[in-house]
């Protein structure tokens, strides 16, 4: 299959017309359901009406469908075999995979073209974003949704310190949104230091919560982070962050997912997911004091949203 989506493809528009039908039938559909308007709602408040890079799921998106120009794209991107990159894992030796690598990969026709990626990311429409959105709702409830993003350097050390600050969140939140406020069932929680397309940070909150919480719990959304960044963490709540995620990593080990990372992490970014200085030693020495400089830092002139998700009445 991997052979034949490189030098003989199936385009089949009657195929395409039936999927652009159900397209259309799904369109309707997500139009009445209010996870996609809240969806739809983020879209337009972060990147503005009709950006060209985040396109609705409309009738308008689905109008502009063509068999033609999707055809194109495809053999235009799956023309030249030598700039991709083949990860295989599963339970399967070496002396059985050759042969097939043999003859349906390396037999695929190949330039010596290689591409360099450029950015596509979309900025914000504001570096400070505050927003009420109001819809109708069957059952009334009000949506949080509130997000840091900042330049950062990328290293593993940070990918680690994102890790242990979304665990401590967690236990905060717990005890103080879900628990003493009974504001809400969870929190939807996110910290990632990417490396590409840039180097930055991105720390998301998000739950669902009755109306009349809103304003108290958004508050101790941002006082719980501000009180990390300024060094009120629990050294016990560190220790069970820490602990959980490498127990986390040692179940991991027995999934093919795993071994995928291993691969991809090797031969793109250089380094050895299975060599504990590259992990575990990283994770045991985090202090108090570098999670509070990491915190501190992500917060300091960071680009920000707050959009809340309202019943109309």
């Amino acid at each position: 299959m991997v052979y034949l989506r490189f030098v003989n493809p199936r385009f089949d528009e009657n195929a395409f017309k039936v999927f652009k039908g159900q397209l259309e039938n799904y369109v309707v559909k997500r139009s009445e359901d209010l996870n996609s308007k809240m969806q739809d709602s983020l879209i337009v408040t972060l990147y503005g009406e009709n950006n060209p890079k985040k396109r609705l799921i409309n009738t308008s998106f689905v109008e502009d469908l063509n068999f033609e120009e999707i055809k194109n794209i495809y053999l235009e991107r799956y023309n030249n075999a030598g700039d991709f990159e083949f990860f295989v894992v599963g339970d399967i030796s070496k002396e059985a995979l050759k042969p097939l690598l043999v003859q349906y990969i390396a037999s695929i026709p190949t330039s010596g073209v290689q591409e360099k990626w450029i950015d596509n990311s979309v900025e914000w429409t504001s570096n400070s974003i505050k927003q009420d959105v109001l819809l109708k709702m069957e059952d009334p409830k009000s949506s949080v949704k509130i997000a840091y993003k900042n330049d950062f350097k990328h290293s593993l050390k940070n990918e680690l310190l994102a890790k242990t600050l979304v665990g401590i969140l967690n236990l905060r939140y717990n005890a103080t949104l879900r628990e003493t406020e009974g504001g809400t069932y969870g929190v939807n929680l996110y910290a990632n230091v990417s490396k590409r397309p840039n180097e930055e940070i991105l720390i998301a909150v998000q739950f669902d919560c009755n109306p009349d919480k809103v304003d108290t719990l958004v508050a101790i959304v941002h006082e719980e982070l501000n009180k990390i960044a300024n060094g009120d963490i629990s050294q016990s709540d560190l220790d069970k962050t820490v602990t959980n995620y490498l127990k986390e990593k040692k179940q991991e080990e027995s999934y093919n997912s795993y071994d995928m990372r291993l691969l991809l992490n090797y031969f793109r970014e250089g380094y050895n997911m299975d060599n504990q200085k590259n992990f575990e030693d990283i994770a045991k020495k985090i202090t108090v004091k570098d999670v509070k400089k990491f915190t501190k830092k992500a917060l300091k002139n960071a680009k920000s949203y707050e959009i809340i998700f309202s019943p109309e009445n």
